[in-house]
Formats: C-alpha cells, structure tokens, sequence
C-alpha cells in the first residue's frame, strides 16, 4: 500500500469482504457485515450493510476540505468481530497544479496555431510592377500620376 495524492470531489475507496467460516453458506441471516470508513479516529464519512461477499468500491466526499488524512476502513460481523485497515491519502493537496495546468496548456495550444495557422509567404514578384511603361511613377491605386 502507498500514500496516494486524490484530486477531486470523490474519494475512491475499494475494499473486499470475504467469509472463511465453516458453514456460513448455510446461515443466511449470519451474512450480514457492517463496513464503516472513518477519517482519522472519529469522523464516520461512510456507513453501509452488506449481505454479500465480493469486491466493492465506494465514493465519498470528505467534508473537512483539503488536506493529509487517515482513512481507516472497518468492517464489523454479526459475529462481534471487527476488522480494521488504514492507509494515508493526500485530498487536494496540490489542486493549484491542476489549476497551472488548466490555465497554461489551452494558451500554449491556442499560441502554437496561431503562429502556425497565421504565417503567410510573401511573394516579392509584383505582376503589376514588372511593367515599366510608366517610367515607375505610379499612384496608390495603380494609375499614372498626374502631371
């Protein structure tokens, strides 16, 4: 298990419920497990009852805002037995580099193309200066000059 860094509203918190004991697939009204997710000691962000074995994940929303938590995920049987793992999350530790990220890649995109898309060649042969009937005394719009 590793620290993870989680940017956004949700938290993804995936989780296995698994029975070993001997019978159990005969005592339906046994297969009832409580799972409860909890950050640091005291705040319950998650409570649910399952009645089936298997793989679950779960979002929640951590309502104290960013920061360094413990998550520590419990799991209780009717039997009394309680089963408990922690792991350690940063919760929009760094949002300001999604924020950089979002603000500079469009400007550095939109910058490129325009450079790209808005380069024209210049022609330096003129068609219409090539002729020399007018001795070079040309007017703005193209006619002779007057005299």
């Amino acid at each position: 298990r590793e620290y993870r860094d989680i940017f956004g509203v949700y938290v993804p918190v995936t989780f296995e419920i698994f029975d070993n004991r001997p019978n159990i697939k005969n005592e339906p009204d046994k297969r009832v497990y409580f799972v409860e997710v909890r950050v640091g000691t005291s705040v319950p962000i998650f409570r649910k009852t399952y009645n089936t074995v298997g793989v679950f994940t779960e979002r929640m929303y951590i309502p104290t805002g960013p920061g360094y938590y413990q998550v520590t995920a419990m799991l209780k049987t009717t039997h009394g037995l309680i089963y408990e793992d922690t792991f350690h999350i940063g919760y929009n530790v760094n949002y300001m580099t999604g924020f950089g990220i979002m603000l500079w890649l469009p400007l550095l995109l939109s910058s490129v193309c325009i450079y790209l898309c808005g380069t024209r060649k210049t022609h330096w042969d003129d068609e219409d200066y090539d002729g020399d009937e007018l001795n070079g005394r040309q007017g703005i719009l193209g006619g002779p000059l007057p005299e």
